[in-house]
């Protein structure tokens, strides 16, 4: 069985590349509220002074209805007249169809689900994939029970992830290093593998993000040419390898909010982190060691953090 964690809100119209995550308190999950927490404590409340929440804001792009404006059923091609809506949990849609989700037009997040079509060269989970020229209108190459999931928003090109089957109260997932992923009110759902933040072990254009603050997952990398230093609002608008940590924390930072700080390992011969970002000490994310070892091989994983 994957794990799972639960984005309790959707984080609207943030910046258009991609589903952004939001700095959360290491607590609370709402990705609505943002806020990092400033705290400059170190120990056991390095893993929560973090961003710690996944939001799924898809930005700007405008989407077409595909399937036709009748609240009771649309017909997409001429044999099945399609429930105007689906469950991504059972695949309940027709044979040759799959379950998807889109965002409704004018909205700036998923909010439905859709029977669309199975590509006729569908690509297996894990594989690049293609969204088309409407990136959230549910529509992509991904097999039957996966999401195209965008790295890149304006070339419309991810990874397909695999939607989580079984239940909401009892998620699984293909392998079980992923993590089940729910939010929207239970639209979004999704299989993401778990990875290490020093290994730079994901798919191109993801990047190893601290998702809940103990859990590590690849989300699509929203960085627009932030480095050590740099000012930061979400945890994936650093470059992967960088933790967006609050303002407090790291040493004369320039934005209220937070700052990009490097991971580093805390079995280093040489503490890395003053030659990095000066005035820093690498101080550990895992006071007590972490949650899940055996899916990342984390078991001495620090960030750069004033002292």
């Amino acid at each position: 069985m994957g794990r799972v964690w639960r984005w309790s809100g959707l984080a609207i119209g943030l910046v258009s590349c991609g589903p952004q995550v939001d700095a959360g308190d290491g607590t609370d999950v709402d990705t609505a509220s943002g806020g990092l927490d400033t705290s400059t404590s170190v120990g056991s409340s390095v893993g929560t002074s973090v961003g710690t929440s996944v939001g799924t804001s898809v930005g700007s792009s405008t989407t077409t209805d595909t399937t036709g404006d009748d609240d009771t059923a649309t017909t997409i091609g001429p044999k099945f007249d399609l429930p105007s809506e689906c469950s991504v949990w059972d695949q309940n849609c027709p044979p040759g169809y799959k379950c998807s989700i889109r965002a409704s037009e004018g909205s700036g997040s998923f909010d439905e689900t859709v029977c669309v079509p199975v590509d006729a060269d569908a690509k297996p989970i894990g594989a690049s994939c293609s969204s088309g020229e409407l990136p959230y209108d549910g529509i992509d190459d991904c097999a039957h029970g996966s999401l195209c999931w965008l790295g890149d928003e304006a070339a419309g090109t991810g990874i397909c992830r695999a939607f989580c089957s079984g239940s909401e109260s009892d998620p699984t997932c293909p392998d079980a290093c992923d993590w089940c992923t729910i939010s929207g009110d239970g639209i979004l759902t999704l299989c993401l593998p778990q990875c290490d933040p020093l290994a730079s072990d994901c798919a191109p254009g993801e990047g190893c993000y601290a998702a809940n603050g103990e859990t590590f997952a690849c989300v699509p990398d929203a960085s627009m040419g932030e480095m050590i230093g740099s000012g930061c609002e979400y945890i994936n608008a650093c470059p992967s390898g960088l933790a967006c940590i609050g303002a407090g924390a790291f040493p004369e930072c320039p934005n209220a909010t937070g700052c990009c700080s490097p991971y580093c390992d805390m079995d280093a011969a040489v503490d890395p982190c003053d030659a990095l970002a000066p005035g820093t000490v690498c101080t550990p994310w895992y006071p007590e060691g972490p949650p899940d070892p055996a899916c990342t091989g984390m078991g001495s994983l620090g960030v750069c953090t004033a002292p």
